[in-house]
């Protein structure tokens, strides 16, 4: 072998090196029981590592889940992928939403040039989300363009009045020419993570500029894909005013 091809395969082979990467699951992120149609207690992600066990930043992570029955996430269904941060976590929004009580399984991540997989062993446990209180936000009324005074807040329950723990809320506001308005980010409908309590808060809203009355809704699913799946909603109302 010539010099210069065994320079060209020594660099090779350090380059190769010097950009390996691993994956490890967030801490507490496996081994997770949740009750359907709620988040899991710690959401599904990774934490990609350089070979020097320093995170690295840009790497997309994909997710796939392995047993259709244990859930999907959110507007994409079994598989989605999300790309590290400047700590390499990578964390799918929204993630993972549980699917039909009594079933176990795992998600699997993974990347391009890493050299393991993660796996996530979940269950799926509890009944079906049936009932929603609004604690905060009925009723309310701005000026047009201005954010809504009170925050929209609502619990939700399974049928013996027993709060979901981690339910998963989508929050929903008209996005045609009606009263209306944004969510803090520019969408006009999330999901968002309820706390252990099954008290979920929408971020903050800003009214768009037409005069009037109108509703918007909050729901819990047990199947993120599949509106017939539908088991506890509430409107909430409100007014925009000059």
């Amino acid at each position: 072998m010539s010099l210069r091809l065994a320079a060209s395969a020594a660099f090779a082979l350090f380059a190769s090196a010097s950009f390996a990467l691993t994956l490890e699951p967030l801490p507490g992120s496996t081994s997770q029981v949740t009750n359907v149609g709620a988040f899991f207690p710690v959401d599904i992600g990774a934490i990609v590592r350089d070979d020097n066990g320093e995170p690295l930043a840009g790497v997309t992570v994909h997710f796939e889940v392995m047993r259709w029955e244990v859930g999907s996430f959110p507007n994409a269904g079994d598989i989605t992928s999300a790309v590290s941060d400047a700590n390499g976590m990578a964390v799918p929004n929204p993630n993972m939403v549980a699917g039909n009580s009594g079933y176990s399984g795992q998600v699997v991540a993974s990347a391009e040039g890493a050299a393991n997989t993660v796996a996530y062993d979940l269950a799926v446990t509890g009944v079906l989300p049936s009932a929603m209180a609004v604690l905060s936000g009925q009723s309310q009324w701005t000026r047009v363009g201005q954010r809504f005074p009170d925050p929209i807040v609502v619990q939700v329950f399974t049928p013996n009045r027993t709060p979901v723990p981690y339910a998963a809320v989508l929050f929903y506001l008209r996005p045609d020419a009606v009263p209306s308005g944004v969510f803090d980010g520019g969408s006009t409908s999330l999901f968002v993570k309820a706390g252990p309590d099954g008290v979920a808060r929408a971020p903050g809203i800003t009214a768009n500029f037409i005069v009037g009355q109108e509703k918007g809704s909050a729901s819990a699913q047990s199947d993120t894909d599949n509106r017939d799946y539908l088991q506890a909603a509430q409107l909430f109302k409100y007014k925009l005013v000059p």
